[in-house]
């Protein structure tokens, strides 16, 4: 997103909400607030973050936050209900005796963080069937809300401090950081 579309962004914020536009009467305050909020979206899509502030003004009677905008752009990018990703896992399960590496990684981000990894999948493939049916999906689609929201709070950090875990996650010989 550039400068500019933040600016556009905070003036919105600035004719809903009162505080705002105390914020950026002070020169100072203005500039601080238009470098943050610019610094923390820098990497998204400008319509996806308007979207997301006029969805918090349509909802919220309180000026949001920074992490408010970036829960509401999530949210809005993962309308996929639970079985819609047991539908996913049960087919890596399917396939499972023969899964390859780059066909898990190749999975949505939460049927990979439920198995782990590929060893799971396989260990899943050649359980009894009415295990995996009734046992397995049942843990995972108890676990799906929970994946979800874990990455989204992933995902709300900025890309710089996310390649900063992940390298101190190689560091350690960690494959996957939580």
């Amino acid at each position: 997103m550039e400068k500019k579309e933040t600016i556009a962004i905070l003036k919105l914020l600035t004719v809903n909400y009162a505080d705002y536009e105390r914020k950026m009467q002070d020169k100072d305050n203005a500039s601080v607030l238009i470098n943050l909020w610019h610094r923390m979206f820098e990497d998204a899509d400008a319509k996806q973050v308007q979207l997301a502030v006029l969805e918090h003004i349509n909802n919220n009677r309180t000026r949001p936050t920074i992490a408010d905008i970036k829960n509401i752009m999530y949210k809005m990018g993962d309308d996929r209900e639970a079985i819609e990703y047991w539908n996913e896992a049960y087919s890596l399960i399917s396939n499972g005796i023969y899964l390859t590496q780059e066909q898990f990684e190749m999975s949505s981000p939460i049927v990979k963080e439920y198995f782990g990894s590929v060893r799971q999948v396989r260990e899943a493939a050649i359980m009894d069937a009415d295990v995996v049916n009734s046992v397995v999906k049942g843990q995972f689609l108890k676990q799906v809300e929970i994946l979800k929201k874990r990455d989204i709070e992933r995902k709300t950090l900025p890309d710089r401090l996310q390649v900063m875990i992940k390298q101190i996650g190689e560091k350690q010989s960690v494959k996957y950081l939580k």
